[in-house]
């Protein structure tokens, strides 16, 4: 490596890109034979190797587990671990215990686990045993993707079992049994007694896709920082849901994504989906903006997804507001001004983030935030503009605008 005539920092750069799946599907051969290349390669290819860990079969798991026990500092490089079975249309079970055992007796810090496709109601009770007995340093973030889960109080049994749990991320979950939100949030009482342990120390949640999420909500500790909701529209108890906000006393950065269009117009993307209007849209943006308490709020972040309209080709889709720009503005932001200048924690806030998709390049990033902030003159300080632009139909590749504007005072 001495007579080579690459500095080490480029040849690092190379091997940090071949870790990246987006730009090397086949990176675990990459990156073993960049260890195998020379001593000098080793360090590098070896922590881009750990840092990222993804098993689908029981077989990788006890192969890993042999290594570590061979390499034990080893363990120190894994940051992220991926759970997910191999079976790609099915929610099934996948033996990681002796993995988990393996890292606790490694002492490993800092751990993002992912938990992806799993049928959690075949897990025996020894999986939350073993996650409790991690230290408070050990897994700081977890993210549950399209899981299913025998009932919410289940799924709040795993959260609890994680008492260093700094970020929660959760989409995607279905629950056999559905109960009302006052059966639900009994249940998820008794089981926080049960484990007699609140995972207050979570500052971000991010919640999507999931039914029963207001008693989740509450059981989540009185510490969230930063949260974000995906569609809350499509399937929670609205009220219950403001309730649970208003009850965040610390909260700093809320982020909505909302659908918007007209339901006069009866378009669908799916069956699943139904596109409210703008109206709509705006009393539920309202409404929330009402129940914040938190006198520490540092930005809003509001998310518009458009209804898509078929074209006369078959096959694409074009997006709409079916409405002017101006009149989607006048109604998410009409009634909110008066809010913005008299409610505590809206009239002292820093930044207000919108994110929009386009297609006219007439009504760019500048546009939005010029017309935002004749609408809101004086708060929040800083508006910003997010314009993303499709092409005529879904599946074309797009462009990110950004412009922000500070108020006069």
């Amino acid at each position: 490596m001495q007579d080579s005539r690459l500095p080490i920092e480029l040849c690092e750069r190379v091997i940090d890109f071949c870790a990246n799946e987006y730009y090397l599907r086949h990176r675990y051969p990459t990156l073993r034979a960049c260890a195998l290349t020379c001593t000098a390669w080793v360090p590098r290819s070896r922590c881009a190797l750990l840092y990222d860990l993804r098993f689908r079969t029981e077989l990788q798991v006890e192969h890993f587990v042999d290594i570590i026990k061979e390499h034990r500092d080893w363990a120190e490089y894994i940051c992220i671990l991926h759970i997910t079975p191999a079976q790609a249309l099915e929610h099934g079970y996948l033996a990681f215990g002796s993995l988990l055992h393996q890292l606790k007796e490694s002492n490993v810090r800092a751990l993002t686990l992912w938990l992806r496709q799993l049928d959690w109601r075949i897990f025996p009770p020894r999986y939350h045993t073993v996650l409790e007995s991690f230290g408070k340093d050990t897994v700081r973030i977890l993210v549950i993707s399209n899981m299913i889960f025998a009932n919410a109080a289940e799924l709040v049994h795993l959260v609890l079992s994680l008492t260093g749990l700094r970020e929660f991320h959760c989409r995607l979950v279905k629950f056999v049994r559905a109960s009302p939100p006052v059966q639900c949030a009994r249940a998820i009482t008794q089981a926080s007694r049960k484990r007699q342990k609140t995972p207050s120390n979570i500052h971000s949640v991010s919640l999507s896709s999931i039914d029963d999420f207001p008693p989740l909500l509450e059981v989540l500790g009185a510490e969230v920082i930063s949260l974000f909701l995906h569609y809350p529209e499509a399937s929670w108890p609205w009220e219950n849901l403001c309730e649970c906000i208003s009850s965040y006393s610390n909260l700093q950065y809320i982020t909505l994504s909302l659908w918007v269009g007209s339901t006069d117009t009866k378009v669908f993307l799916d069956d699943a989906y139904r596109y409210t209007s703008f109206e709509e849209s705006a009393r539920r943006f309202l409404d929330i903006m009402r129940r914040l308490s938190s006198c520490r709020m540092h930005s809003v972040a509001l998310r518009l997804a458009p209804c898509l309209i078929p074209l006369p080709d078959e096959g694409l889709l074009s997006f709409s507001y079916l409405s002017s720009r101006l009149q989607a503005i006048d109604a998410l932001f009409g009634d909110v001004k008066w809010l913005f200048d008299t409610l505590e924690p809206l009239s002292r806030l820093h930044t207000l983030n919108l994110s929009v998709l386009e297609n006219s390049i007439y009504h760019d990033a500048e546009w939005w935030c010029q017309v935002l902030r004749k609408r809101l003159p004086n708060a929040p300080q800083v508006i910003q503009v997010d314009v993303e632009y499709f092409h005529m139909f879904i599946g074309v590749g797009t462009i990110t605008q950004n412009f922000g504007c500070q108020s006069k005072e």
